[in-house]
């Protein structure tokens, strides 16, 4: 028979054992990695064009790691999802992409100032405005026009082919372009403010970030609408000629861009 103390001792040894057990199983489950955590977001169901207007069929929701992307921890949740029904979109968005609040119109960009009207200017080209001009950015409008001749200037001497500079004026003359000598460039309008951007410009946003659409391809466009009074429109109209003369956007910086109202100088 085993006297007292070796019972002693086999009962604080199984003791040990569970304690160390139970050690173990503790340190095990704490060193053990989190499952991944989902979330819910809200995506586009299809391609959403520029200035189109949500539907309930243009959406859907997707089950995403929380830790994905950025992209995911400022879109959407499922839960918001009718709250974006009526929404429009001022970048075209395309299918999948998780919706953040960067891609709908603000609503003051919707809205106008008592003494202002909407009007839309086309543009000469891709080239005349940056490719990151959206609605609510302030921009200075520039037209070039032809330089009035001084009748009383003297009669320039006759271009050299032999002379780089001449030569080139020569050439443009040939081909039907005017010299820039003969055009000088002026600020029309400063500070105002864009209401609408032209689908073919505000789609080459998603371009530069590398993201592609489905959306047909047309012809690039190029044209904004902006808030101003009607007397700055009157003046635009007759600085470019009904727009028969070349309009370039200066695009001011994005601290700039919160001004509230558009002025003329």
């Amino acid at each position: 028979m085993l006297e007292r103390t070796d019972r002693l001792f086999l009962a604080l040894a199984a003791g040990s054992g569970l304690a160390a057990a139970a050690f173990a199983y503790v340190y095990l489950q704490v060193k053990r990695p989190e499952p991944p955590r989902f979330v819910e977001i809200t995506v586009a169901a299809r391609d959403l064009k520029s200035n189109h207007r949500v539907t309930s069929d243009d959406l859907t929701t997707l089950r995403v790691p929380a830790d994905a992307t950025q992209l995911v921890a400022n879109a959407y949740p499922a839960g918001d999802r009718d709250s974006l029904i009526g929404l429009q979109v001022g970048l075209p968005v395309p299918k999948a992409m998780p919706l953040l609040p960067g891609h709908f119109l603000k609503l003051q960009s919707l809205t106008l100032a008592d003494d202002k009207v909407m009007m839309s200017i086309p543009l000469s080209g891709p080239a005349s405005v940056s490719p990151l001009v959206a609605p609510g950015h302030h921009v200075d409008i520039l037209v070039s026009i032809p330089k009035k001749q001084d009748q009383h200037t003297a009669k320039a001497p006759s271009p050299d082919p032999a002379s780089p500079a001449d030569y080139m004026r020569l050439l443009a003359d040939r081909l039907g372009a005017p010299s820039t000598d003969a055009v000088q460039t002026i600020t029309v309008l400063q500070d105002v403010r864009v209401v609408s951007v032209d689908d073919q410009i505000a789609r080459s946003t998603t371009e530069l970030l590398g993201i592609s659409t489905d959306a047909d391809d047309h012809d690039r466009a190029a044209s904004i609408t902006i808030e101003v009074s009607p007397a700055d429109g009157t003046r635009l109209l007759d600085a470019s000629a009904r727009f028969r003369f070349p309009v370039t956007l200066f695009v001011r910086p994005e601290s700039e861009n919160s001004r509230p109202a558009s002025t003329s100088r």
